[in-house]
């Protein structure tokens, strides 16, 4: 409390990882959906680090990379709907799980950037890098969380 972190529930977020990664239903983690997953988030990557590069000519690298997000995620979030999990659900309902879901990725991401600018990593390596860990987080979730049908995955998430 006080300095800027938000209080977490440990056992919580142990059980979300046990049964996200270590017991994931029946269905692969690594299938058609994932390697979608892969091909529209690399074409979303592109468009994101292209605007946190444009922006990072005039701005420093956090608030390049906050932009980054804040005019790629509605896009990511339509592509991936539509592409890569073929989501027929309410829109509304699967935009307010994916909040929390680039929330989360944000989070991770930023503490690799964070980490790699603190050591004097390459600023663009560095970008790159936090990217990556912000795509594993946000593609498990989107695929056991934010992209689900009523009856896919019933123990995960409810």
């Amino acid at each position: 409390p006080g300095d800027g972190f938000i209080a977490v529930d440990r056992r919580a977020v142990v059980r979300v990882v046990v049964d996200t990664v270590l017991r994931p239903p029946k269905a692969s983690v690594v299938d058609r959906t994932f390697w979608r997953f892969v091909a529209v988030g690399l074409a979303n990557t592109i468009v994101g680090l292209a605007v946190i590069f444009a922006f990072r000519s005039v701005v420093n690298d956090y608030f390049a990379n906050l932009m980054g997000y804040v005019l790629v995620v509605p896009l990511s979030f339509l592509t991936h709907r539509r592409l890569s999990f073929r989501d027929a659900g309410s829109r509304w309902r699967a935009f307010a799980r994916y909040v929390p879901t680039v929330t989360i990725g944000y989070s991770v991401n930023l503490s690799v950037l964070t980490y790699g600018l603190l050591v004097d990593t390459n600023p663009y390596l560095t970008q790159t890098v936090a990217i990556f860990f912000y795509v594993a987080v946000t593609y498990l979730l989107s695929r056991y969380f934010v992209f689900r049908s009523r009856n896919e995955h019933p123990t995960h998430f409810a």
